[in-house]
């Protein structure tokens, strides 16, 4: 998470010798890439997302069940922890939400959580999906949406977009409210994309049953991303498409795959790393490999739908590829790239890297031994 001062911050989850998740810590790094005073923070607590508002990071965590709040099996606590720059943390008030399994969640400008229920949908069901809320005071009311709903993406102005798939149709619609609190003023299109499949009664294997979210630029640009559709689509403020849109993949986007080798138990299905939106309009792609004997690829993508100059930037590692994807207010492209080594080992390096492709540096945060 960058700031417009050229500092980052970064949030790691930390995991017991077993694999489960332990707590969480994060990490403030200058405009140079050194560890900035009173950084890492511990959190306790499993780390579910966060975002920062000015120069405060604000994560949403999982903590233990309170039993004086009436939480039982099915119910699930979290708090929303505040980080200031000098690095001293400010708890909120633990909010009990029933546990349904796969909420997706995400923090908006205003600081706070919302989450989304996804509603399932069959080949001959739509799905209905809803939204909840929780604040520094706890939970608040939610909010119903037709369709399988993505998570949300924020824009500046505390408005939301989502897109909501129709899987037996194989279309969607995108939509966005400017104040979600209230759920109004909200306006959508349907769109020719496919952004989910329908939930079938088989088990094993990957299938995306729920779209990914919507990313949102700072000129207002709305990008959409599927597993099911090999296309990308941006779309203006007036939800239509771009001009030389959509773009069509070379390669399929890359899909992160943190941990041992060994905790990839059948279903793990992790979703493609979210593509990023520059101040300029660039869009940015993380992709997969294409040869056995490279890496996987970052790639930029002008507002006019074509591959900018200098781009893309290669890993020459085989099977290295970027995990991590956010861009900064000035442009700047922050990504991690995973490396694999012997005996199950890894690197993981923090890169800076200028709009035209020039990498300003490296720091390498995790090494073997």
């Amino acid at each position: 998470m960058p700031l417009n001062d050229g500092s980052v911050r970064m949030v790691c989850r930390l995991r017991t010798a077993l694999g489960a998740l332990e707590s969480t810590r994060a990490f403030g790094f200058d405009a140079r890439g050194r560890p900035l005073p009173g950084w890492p923070v511990d959190v306790d607590g499993g780390y579910v997302t966060g975002r920062l508002s000015g120069d405060t990071l604000h994560l949403l965590v999982t903590v233990p069940i309170d039993p004086q709040s009436g939480g039982g099996d099915a119910t699930t606590a979290y708090v929303l922890v505040s980080i200031d720059a000098g690095g001293a943390t400010a708890p909120g008030r633990t909010a009990a939400v029933a546990a349904e399994g796969n909420e997706l969640w995400g923090i908006g400008p205003d600081g706070v959580a919302y989450g989304v229920l996804p509603g399932v949908a069959s080949v001959d069901m739509k799905g209905a999906s809803r939204i909840t809320r929780i604040t520094a005071e706890g939970r608040g009311a939610g909010i119903p949406v037709d369709g399988v709903a993505s998570a949300l993406a924020f824009d500046p102005a505390g408005g939301f977009v989502l897109l909501s798939a129709y899987p037996r149709d194989r279309n969607s619609r995108v939509i966005r409210m400017t104040r979600p609190a209230l759920d109004v003023s909200a306006r959508s299109a349907p769109l020719p994309f496919a952004a989910a499949d329908p939930q079938s009664g088989d088990t094993g294997g990957c299938t995306s049953t729920v779209p990914a979210p919507p990313q949102i630029g700072a000129d207002d640009t709305i990008l959409l991303y599927s597993d099911v559709d090999d296309r990308v689509l941006a779309l203006d403020s007036s939800l239509k498409p771009a001009v030389g849109w959509p773009f069509e993949l070379p390669a399929a986007l890359v899909h992160p795959r943190p941990g041992p080798e060994s905790e990839h138990e059948a279903g793990y299905c992790p979703g493609p790393l979210a593509p990023q939106v520059g101040p300029d309009g660039t869009v940015y792609l993380a992709l997969e490999t294409h040869t056995s004997s490279l890496g996987g690829s970052l790639v930029g993508i002008g507002s006019d739908g074509r591959v900018r100059a200098g781009w893309p930037v290669q890993l020459t590692q085989a099977s290295a590829e970027f995990w991590s994807l956010v861009v900064g207010a000035n442009g700047t492209v922050y990504t991690v790239a995973y490396e694999p080594s012997a005996g199950g080992r890894s690197t993981a390096t923090l890169l800076a890297i200028a709009p035209d492709s020039t990498i300003l540096y490296r720091t390498t945060i995790v090494a073997p031994g």
